[in-house]
């Protein structure tokens, strides 16, 4: 099975409190994405998930 996802910009960074705007397409089929954050020397901490277009959790 294959789980790309089409993420666009790849990687972003922006300083505090500065808006940020990323795409992410499932590859077709696909209808669940699950986005998380990693901060340097930090865990990955869960953001958001989106079955189809709706969001379905977010933190």
């Amino acid at each position: 099975m294959n789980t790309e996802v089409i993420q666009n910009p790849r990687h972003l960074v922006k300083g505090k409190e500065q808006k940020a705007k990323m795409d992410c397409t499932p590859i077709k089929g696909h209808s669940y994405v699950y986005w998380y954050y990693k901060k340097p020397g930090e865990e990955l901490k869960f953001l958001v998930y989106f079955q189809n277009a709706d969001i379905i959790d977010k933190t």
